[in-house]
């Protein structure tokens, strides 16, 4: 997906998405474009058909805050990415 509102498509199987498999897994970064990966979390877990499915946040951010509230939208694991520059 290039942003949040196409992840948004894609599991309401939306638009261009009609015909897209429901995910056992996701794997979302914070950083999208249009839409958040919180906000897009936080649609996941409230919604009856999407809450069940386990959402890992990987993200480049190690802010306590970000990570906090991760987990208190039900994120099922934060995992930093690591950034190696040399």
């Amino acid at each position: 997906m290039k942003d949040g509102i196409e992840a948004i498509d894609f599991l309401y199987q939306q638009n261009k998405f009609a015909e897209a498999p429901m995910p056992n897994l996701i794997i979302m970064d914070l950083n999208l474009p249009r839409k958040s990966g919180l906000e897009i979390l936080a649609e996941i877990k409230t919604d009856e058909n999407l809450k069940r499915i386990p959402v890992i946040i990987l993200s480049s951010s190690n802010s306590e805050k970000d990570i906090a509230r991760s987990y208190d939208l039900h994120a099922n694991c934060f995992v930093t990415k690591l950034i190696d520059l040399n």
